[in-house]
């Protein structure tokens, strides 16, 4: 469950930084060089960030173990951070993301891209519980990729 909590959050913080209209500026198919996103530094992810690498195409392959980093803020609710793990998140299908002039589209073909939420389909949820005999909030979701 903490897994989809933690993959919605992600995916919503990308969606907020996301356009939702694709860009018009396509780059021709021999120049695109793709790297795996955990072979990135992080002076790389910053650039391709900005744009300044419409070319790079950051592949997220399956089976691949991410560990989890999260922040939920807002009026309504906030996450109270601590420094305990909260674990990995396991990609389960390979798909591809680029940044261009500050859009973040998604594909799982290297040929149709889509900005996030024509993507990723799924549902949110926020229920109350009690765990361990200690009531508590649980916020969680389930995506999958739009077919």
């Amino acid at each position: 469950m903490k897994k989809y909590m933690v993959l919605a959050c992600t995916m919503t913080c990308l969606s907020i930084f996301a356009d939702d209209t694709i860009n018009s500026q396509e780059v021709p198919s021999e120049d695109i060089k793709v790297v795996n996103f955990c072979d990135l530094t992080e002076n790389d992810l910053e650039e391709i960030i900005q744009g300044l690498h419409p070319n790079k195409i950051i592949e997220f392959l399956a089976n691949t173990m991410l560990p989890i980093n999260r922040y939920l803020k807002g009026a309504l609710i906030h996450l109270v951070e601590n420094q305990e793990k909260w674990g990995t998140v396991e990609i389960n299908q390979t798909f591809y993301a680029r940044y261009t002039e500050n859009e973040l589209l998604f594909s799982s073909d290297l040929t149709e891209w889509k900005p996030l939420l024509e993507f990723v389909t799924g549902e949110a949820s926020i229920n109350f519980s009690i765990q361990d005999g200690q009531t508590s909030l649980v916020i969680g979701a389930q995506t999958n990729r739009r077919l």
